[in-house]
């Protein structure tokens, strides 16, 4: 483990956080940092914490960085953002730079429709880490895994920001510029098809499911130059190195153990294990969940459609069958339904949705002068971005293809 450090510490940055839930646990005591990379930090807090995005649209801000989760299917991405992009601190000259840190395929665009002229940079990051409730207050268990992948969703309109952005974060961890984000965000889902505890028992069909998501892209235009065939076995590689320790038998939740180490269940296949037997041995390691197993437990929306759910529309703007991915997104959309209604019922989230749909574009200036131009620059953003046109142009093709099954409603009768 390496000396602790300070983290998100800069003198010249004042972060505004936003904890909801957690906000007065993160006041009291602050959150405390367990990490097998940087050691352990001991009450942290930012600048300051707060409980709604609308207590912190109160000044100017360089980045507005977006590290919910993306769930189209209940909560607009664009509309957790709205107080921010639609303050007038938005329309001076400088105006804010949003930072989607989320996962997912195609979830820029709907920010860009709504927001045409604020710049985007997208981000892909790789980081074992959950949240835990504390002692005293919230903790964070932290592994060796650490990779923010950043770059420009538009054009270089904002590039000054995102070296600007890169470099503060490169101050405390690994931050990567790159030309294009897209080959990442493919990589990315790709990587959540390799989920850790479950690696051991599902390696083909995890492998199938990863070259699945690999020949989408190449239907999309993304070649082995950009994103080749080894990534597959290099996210198989990452999980196990940082989250199967040699010598324990591996378990899944709710599962009795087996008594096929580590070892045993890969030898032989070429995947290797490092000298020290996988990355560490706290309980960041062995006792992380991926954020969507987090999810389906705990009964909340997940992230299927981002990440599941955006292959599939692919998939089927391209007639590329993916009978694996389908098997997934079938299985855990019964759960997903059922959570995305009982979470859209509450009297909270439909203010929410009406106060968005309701809103008045902010864009050079107001009333009708104000909405002929956001809608040419949203216009202009739909023919900028063909891949999410072409999407939608698929005709409307269910994501899980198959034949319904027909329901008689009158009496049977002998």
């Amino acid at each position: 483990m390496n000396e602790p450090i300070d983290i998100l510490i800069n003198a010249n940055v004042r972060i505004t956080g936003i904890a909801r839930s957690q906000a007065d646990a993160f006041n009291a005591h602050g959150v405390r940092i367990e990490s097998e990379k940087h050691g352990v930090v001991e009450g942290w807090r930012p600048y300051r914490v707060v409980k709604e995005a609308a207590d912190a649209a109160d000044r100017p801000y360089k980045f507005i960085i977006a590290c919910f989760k993306c769930l189209p299917d209940l909560l607009p991405s664009a509309s957790v953002l709205a107080p921010f992009l639609d303050s007038p601190f938005a329309q001076e000259a400088g105006g804010p730079t949003v930072v989607l840190i989320q996962n997912g395929l195609g979830i820029e665009h709907p920010v860009q429709i709504a927001y045409p002229n604020v710049p985007i940079i997208s981000a892909v990051a790789w980081i074992g880490a959950n949240l835990l409730k504390g002692p005293t207050g919230p903790t964070v268990t932290h592994g060796m895994l650490e990779e923010l992948v950043i770059g420009l969703y538009q054009e270089a309109i904002a590039l000054k920001n995102t070296t600007l952005f890169a470099d503060l974060l490169n101050k405390a961890g690994q931050c990567k510029v790159v030309d294009d984000i897209q080959p990442k965000r493919y990589e990315k889902s790709l990587s959540a098809m390799v989920a850790p505890d479950v690696l051991p028992y599902t390696l083909p069909a995890a492998r199938r499911l990863g070259l699945e998501v690999l020949y989408i892209a190449r239907e999309w235009g993304y070649s082995e130059d950009v994103l080749p065939l080894k990534t597959v076995d290099m996210a198989i590689k990452v999980t196990i190195h940082n989250y199967q320790t040699k010598g324990e038998p591996a378990q899944t939740p709710a599962t009795p153990a087996t008594p096929m180490a580590r070892g045993d269940v890969f030898g032989g296949m070429g995947y290797g294990f490092p000298p020290s037997g996988g990355g560490g041995g706290t309980r960041a390691t062995k006792e992380f969940k991926p954020s969507m197993l987090l999810d389906v437990e705990a009964g909340r929306p997940s992230e299927l459609e981002p990440i599941i759910g955006s292959l599939l529309d692919r998939a089927r703007a391209k007639g590329v069958e993916t009978p694996r991915l389908d098997l997934v997104y079938a299985t855990l959309k019964v759960n997903q339904d059922l959570a995305v209604k009982k979470f859209a019922e509450s009297s909270e989230h439909q203010e929410h949705i009406k106060n968005w749909f309701l809103r008045r574009p902010n864009v050079a200036g107001a009333q009708i002068d104000g909405r002929k131009e956001w809608e040419k620059a949203s216009s202009r953003a739909e023919v900028e971005r063909s891949e999410n046109v072409a999407v939608r142009m698929a005709g409307g093709k269910q994501k899980v293809t198959g034949k319904p099954i027909p329901i008689d409603d009158d009496e049977d009768t002998e």
